[in-house]
């Protein structure tokens, strides 16, 4: 099912890895393994897993996958339902939990581990956001995200450049069906989906990784 995308702090981190990865390693607090680094370094495809925390406590952490590909200059964002059912590896004895409950249960590291088993694809590095993350972006002051202003039926906003004005402002998604809704930020395309069935997810990713 469709989601309403009002988290800015999302929005804002998301932005900085579409601009690029390697600025975001640096600036963000983005935890990437050993092998993430080497494929930012080399261009190659990879996964970073969007942690979103809120003051409502980690048992309410979304999980939102992006599959970044700069040969092919495509990024898909796979927002994973957080009702979805899974196991949490040493967690109640494997029984199945929502997805949401992952970070609660061990953190960041867990809820990489269990988006691996859950969705069966590659997780290269994580951010975790919170309501101050926002906040912190506008330090970098105006990073340019879309060559022109983009205005369509999907989107409420204009976005052309990350200001501090747009960190405070709210950009949601309306409630419509987003298949084949696609946004250009600088010469990139930016997908959002949130799946039906898991496997089409899978499959959307990995077309997503391929040279």
């Amino acid at each position: 099912m469709i989601k309403v995308l009002k988290n800015k702090a999302f929005l804002a981190i998301v932005a900085v890895l579409v601009i690029g990865v390697g600025f975001a390693w640096y600036q963000l607090d983005v935890q990437p393994t050993q092998a993430a680094s080497t494929k930012v370094s080399a261009h190659d495809p990879l996964n970073v897993l969007v942690i979103g925390t809120t003051a409502k406590g980690k048992a309410q952490a979304s999980m939102t996958l992006v599959s970044l590909n700069p040969d092919k200059k495509e990024t898909l964002l796979t927002k994973i339902p957080n009702n979805e059912e899974t196991t949490i590896r040493g967690y109640k004895n494997y029984a199945l939990m929502p997805l949401s409950t992952a970070y609660d249960a061990g953190g960041a590291t867990t809820a990489v581990q269990t988006v691996r088993d859950l969705m069966g694809v590659s997780v290269d590095g994580y951010v975790v956001t919170n309501e101050n993350t926002a906040k912190n972006l506008t330090k970098v002051g105006a990073l340019d995200v879309l060559k022109h202003n983009t205005a369509t039926s999907l989107s409420a906003s204009q976005l052309k450049t990350v200001t501090g004005d747009y960190l405070t402002a709210t950009q949601s998604v309306k409630h419509q069906d987003l298949k084949g809704a696609t946004r250009v930020a600088n010469g990139q395309t930016l997908s959002l989906v949130t799946p039906w069935h898991l496997s089409t997810a899978k499959q959307a990713i990995s077309a997503a990784l391929t040279k």
